[in-house]
């Protein structure tokens, strides 16, 4: 369920956030994930992948809070990651829209970032946003291109 933000998970999951991540060869990896608790309930996210160990956050209603995941390195240089989310706690939208959302919603996915556990200025990076609460300095931007091409 996408918003602004980032996505809501369906009723109270598991639902799955995949991605591959590219040359991490015998790489240990961290996963930061940006979480959004239930709209007007307290519930506990628990977060699932394999390889590492199962994290389990309370979250406010609509509390923003920041989990990380560290998966052990593995032999392909590329990596398939797949995280199962799920929640104690749902919010109906029809409640607060009057019936004319018809959601029934968890916590909500804000964002993810990945990067080798080595890596000290993407980890400082993440650190710096969470302290800013400015994780747009995070986002990939296209690379620039220094030439034209006419054809």
């Amino acid at each position: 369920w996408p918003e602004s933000w980032g996505c809501w998970i369906k009723n109270g999951g598991p639902a799955q956030v995949a991605f591959v991540l590219k040359d991490v060869a015998n790489q240990t990896v961290r996963v930061y994930i940006g979480l959004k608790g239930v709209q007007g309930k307290n519930s506990v996210a628990t977060l699932k992948c394999e390889g590492a160990r199962t994290v389990s956050v309370s979250l406010a209603p609509e509390e923003d809070k920041t989990v990380s995941l560290d998966l052990p390195a593995a032999e392909a240089a590329d990596r398939l990651v797949v995280i199962n989310i799920s929640c104690d706690a749902t919010a109906d939208f029809r409640m607060s829209s009057g019936g004319k959302d018809f959601r029934t919603c968890g916590v909500g996915v804000r964002w993810v970032y990945a990067c080798r556990d080595t890596d000290v200025l993407s980890r400082l990076a993440m650190v710096e946003a969470i302290a800013l609460d400015d994780y747009v300095r995070l986002e990939r931007q296209p690379p620039e291109f220094d030439f034209f091409l006419h054809t």
